[in-house]
């Protein structure tokens, strides 16, 4: 937050090797990953690229509002959360025991639905935009599209249902 405090952890980080900082970041990692549910095969690769699927979607994040970005590219519309893709994210997330992200990305998804609390000017109420960026502000030129609603709200009951713990089905 200040000066001060940023030539401290410099300072700080410079005293430390980067191999030890590397291992502590591979062993977060590993810590998290070793939650999820992998396919089940004894192909490496499918492994790997399943591995770094998660690890890419944890990275997607926004810190502050939970929103999923689609890409880490800062051209729009990818660097928006589209509910479309947001709703496979939250149904990879929540197979995966992430309830709590899931959970936090709809919360999300609540504050920038159109409604009477959150009127836009640009669709009815109910729907969401096309995308919305990290800080929830809309993506435009396409205002709304109907499939974004339909997955609006699949997500919310699928989410409800993962935290309901009912059998899971495959759809």
């Amino acid at each position: 937050e200040t000066r001060a405090q940023a030539t401290k952890v410099l300072r700080q980080t410079r005293k430390s090797a980067f191999i030890k900082q590397l291992r502590a970041d591979a062993k977060k990692w590993r810590n998290w990953l070793d939650q999820t549910k992998l396919p089940k095969t004894s192909d490496a690769r499918v492994n790997q690229v399943s591995k770094r699927a998660l690890i890419s979607l944890k990275l997607a994040i926004v810190p502050g509002t939970a929103a999923i970005v689609a890409s880490s590219a800062t051209q729009g519309p990818y660097g928006e959360d589209w509910i479309r893709d947001g709703a496979f994210f939250n149904e990879a997330l929540d197979w995966n025991g992430f309830h709590d992200l899931v959970t936090r990305h709809n919360r999300f998804y609540k504050r920038v639905q159109a409604s009477p609390e959150n009127p836009s000017p640009h669709r009815p109420h109910g729907n969401w935009a096309e995308g919305s960026y990290g800080d929830g502000v809309d993506g435009l030129p396409i205002p709304w599209e109907i499939d974004e609603t339909g997955f609006g709200v699949w997500t919310l009951y699928r989410h409800a249902v993962f935290l309901k713990g009912k059998k899971q089905r495959d759809y």
